[in-house]
């Protein structure tokens, strides 16, 4: 049998990359050898990016209807006080918060997603091989009743976590790090909650922290840092680097109330404790995330610290970029050479996550170094200092693709580069209801001006991949796509179908457009020519 598309692993960035194939027009194959969905918190965060990214694919309502916004968290000291809050809502975006829901519903909601779209996950399907004959991928397939299936594959998506197939057969490792403490993940009921539904809390002690995360119908995950000869120490191993729980060493319902009781010096009232799963934190990413043909998503690609609540949501950015582009090529639309750009782009994104996770990592855990001599949390007379430039990072607005040959811009002779964001950054208006039904699956074409000669003939050349939008007949701002605010130049503005500001030309001439078609042409196959 053939494919055009197969994805491995069913989580988050596997569902998500293939919803997003699905709803730009290729049909892929996605297997999951687990029979049967997990029921664990895992990755609760949803940054106000990824909101953005799932507000672009059509499926943000039921997620918001679903999860908690969570818009502060409250720092405490040893008797539960809070000594100040850290606010997640100091961003300019739609959805200025973080979003809290458990993994699995996560998955449920991208499953159901993908099935409206007309694909499917195939559980209780494991790829057992892969190998390289040159022309196509082969794939040897086991599924749930023991039948073998051959299956030969154009390209090959690896989101099955950190003990991945894809990346073994690339010849690919997750270099980087491990942080020193094992910490406990435990999902429960708190009767004596340290914080209000939709508040987080971080509990600072000497003895290790503890982050008491919210979670939907009141229920709460808990990250409780562990000293070295903590409870169920272990070694680093694939499956604690993956977050699989090892339920033969998982420490008991009691020896958590234990630890609690140590750390704040009361009883929480610990209750329906439905996970617990030691595991350690990581710093990691493979050196490599594509080569034209196997690529790596979520997990198989990097790893970073749940502290920060970021892996998932640069899972979910891998996909969309993966996505829009497989896609394009698949069609004959696009040159193969854009797929090149996944593995560099997103290498540069995931590495400036990895870099912000472990700022937000290393800060947390140097807040022990500010209790007393009782163990006692005590803060600066001015409080925490605030820091836009890292709420930005933390909510993963900060993406920049700036380096990458897919983005670039021409300005005319004497003209400087204006403020605001440049391309390859995020369009802040990427979510504005002009913006989204214009642009469906393809590229914007932002007009800011009298419409230059030949624009036409650009338009047809190049249908139906770009669409063209009026920015100032739409009340789009032109200061959000980086262009001057007296409009005093025309200016084109060329936006990704993943909301990404890909092209300027300032002004909109004929030497603008000559230079947008030339880029255009670099990776993309003009009307009548895609085969």
């Amino acid at each position: 049998m053939t494919a055009d598309v197969l994805i491995v692993g069913g989580g988050p960035s596997g569902l998500f990359a293939a919803a997003e194939l699905a709803r730009h027009g290729l049909k892929c194959r996605l297997v999951e050898r687990q029979p049967t969905p997990h029921r664990q918190a895992r990755a609760t965060a949803l940054q106000t990016a990824s909101l953005e990214l799932l507000e672009r694919a059509g499926v943000l309502t039921p997620f918001l209807e679903q999860g908690i916004p969570l818009r502060q968290l409250w720092l405490l000291n040893q008797d539960l006080e809070p000594l100040t809050t850290v606010r997640f809502d100091r961003v300019e975006a739609p959805w200025p918060f973080q979003l809290s829901l458990p993994q699995w519903q996560t998955e449920a909601l991208l499953e159901r997603h993908l099935q409206q779209l007309g694909g499917r996950l195939e559980r209780g399907t494991e790829v057992c091989s892969i190998h390289d004959t040159g022309q196509s991928l082969q794939v040897e397939l086991s599924h749930a009743d023991g039948s073998r299936e051959s299956l030969a594959v154009r390209w090959l998506i690896g989101a099955s976590g950190a003990h991945s197939l894809v990346r073994e057969s690339m010849q690919e490792e997750l270099e980087g790090e491990t942080y020193a403490h094992q910490h406990l993940a435990v999902e429960a009921r708190l009767r004596h909650a340290p914080a209000p539904e939709d508040v987080s809390a971080l509990l600072v002690s000497p003895e290790g922290n503890v982050l008491f995360d919210a979670l939907p119908q009141g229920r709460r995950l808990l990250f409780i840092e562990l000293p070295e000869a903590g409870v169920a120490a272990t070694t680093p191993t694939v499956a604690s680097m993956a977050g699989v729980p090892e339920p033969a060493r998982s420490p008991s319902a009691e020896a958590v109330e234990a630890l609690l009781r140590q750390r704040c010096g009361r009883d929480l009232g610990l209750e329906d404790l439905t996970w617990i799963a030691p595991f350690r934190m990581h710093r990691r990413i493979a050196p490599r995330l594509g080569d034209g043909r196997r690529f790596l998503i979520g997990d198989s690609a990097h790893l970073c610290s749940p502290l920060g609540g970021e892996g998932m949501n640069a899972g979910l950015m891998d996909a969309a970029d993966l996505a829009w582009k497989l896609a394009l090529v698949a069609r004959g639309r696009a040159r193969p050479e854009l797929l090149q750009t996944y593995a560099l782009e997103r290498g540069l994104a995931d590495r400036h996550v990895l870099e912000v996770s472990d700022q937000l990592h290393r800060g947390v855990e140097s807040l022990r170094s500010l209790c007393d001599a009782t163990g006692s949390l005590r803060l600066p007379p001015d409080g925490l200092p605030e820091d836009p430039q890292l709420d930005r990072s933390r909510a993963m607005l900060d993406l920049s693709y700036a380096g990458s040959p897919l983005v670039g811009e021409h300005l005319g002779p004497g003209l400087d580069r204006p403020g605001g964001p440049a391309p390859g950054e995020r369009w802040p208006e990427r979510c504005h209801p002009v913006a989204t039904a214009a642009a469906a699956t393809g590229h914007l074409l932002l007009l800011f001006g009298p419409s230059p000669p030949g624009l036409d003939g650009l338009l047809r050349r190049w249908s139906p991949l770009l669409a063209l939008v009026d920015g100032c007949a739409t009340g789009l701002d032109p200061r959000r796509a980086g262009l001057p605010a007296d409009g005093a130049v025309s200016a084109l503005v060329l936006v990704r179908p993943d909301g990404i500001l890909g092209w300027r030309s300032l002004p909109a001439d004929p030497a603008g457009l000559a230079a947008l078609d030339a880029h255009l042409a670099r990776w993309f196959t003009p009307a009548g020519s895609a085969g």
